[in-house]
């Protein structure tokens, strides 16, 4: 078993990790939305309705990181943003909450791992998961334990198998 530090998400943290979340589901759709916006801009004739197209697209993209914003700044999650810590088992995870709450979740029930710069995601529903800080391991054997006995467990349970 090991713990880790207290630590603190701050919304900044919060809204950097679910704009990831979102670039790293819909970058396709932001690649071809920028692909078009590009050739709009450099074609030599430009009607009003090109123009037009410019500005919706730019404010839809504009509209959908305001709403990321909103929802990470919000006081309705004030639950993302409460000190919290882990004690990390083989078979399970337990966070506790600064205010008491805990919560137990067995290692099997996360479908799918994503590393980001400074944090773990462990979902255990398609759009739920926990968020464990790179920096709040107390040690470097620990982060390295981690890395090898949860979440390349989880990884590996994610990715499809080759049933040859």
């Amino acid at each position: 078993m090991i713990a880790t530090d207290e630590y603190q998400l701050t919304s900044k943290n919060f809204y950097r990790i679910i704009m990831t979340i979102y670039l790293r589901k819909k970058w396709w759709a932001l690649g071809i939305l920028g692909l078009f916006i590009l050739l709009i801009a450099f074609h030599r004739e430009r009607d009003s309705t090109e123009i037009l197209i410019i500005f919706m697209i730019t404010g839809i993209l504009i509209g959908r990181m305001s709403e990321l914003w909103t929802y990470a700044y919000s006081k309705d999650n004030k639950i993302f943003l409460i000190e919290r810590h882990f004690e990390i088992y083989e078979d399970k995870i337990v966070e506790t909450l600064n205010e008491g709450t805990k919560n137990l979740t067995k290692i099997e029930q996360f479908i799918k791992v994503i590393q980001t710069k400074k944090f773990y995601l462990l979902y255990f529903a398609k759009e739920q998961y926990i968020i464990i800080a790179k920096d709040s391991f107390k040690r470097k054997q620990d982060k390295d334990w981690f890395e090898r006995e949860i979440f390349i467990k989880i990884e590996n349970k994610a990715r499809p198998h080759n049933k040859g």
